[in-house]
């Protein structure tokens, strides 16, 4: 599979922020594992997850 680089347009704001802020949620939720609050980090890294989710579909199909 090819990807072709010269459709790609430059991502929005709005799409890097979906991603900063998945990111950001994943790393608290490593965050407060690491220091063994499992509670809080297992919840925070999930919602990272779920927040990644539209944000590698938004710049995988942002043609």
């Amino acid at each position: 599979m090819k990807i072709d680089m010269k459709n790609l347009r430059p991502l929005s704001f709005w799409e890097w922020l979906v991603c900063g802020a998945g990111m950001f949620f994943i790393g608290l939720g490593v965050g407060y594992i690491d220091v063994e609050v499992f509670d809080y980090g297992i919840g925070f890294f999930i919602f990272g997850l779920i927040l990644e989710i539209p944000a590698f579909y938004l710049i995988f199909k942002h043609k």
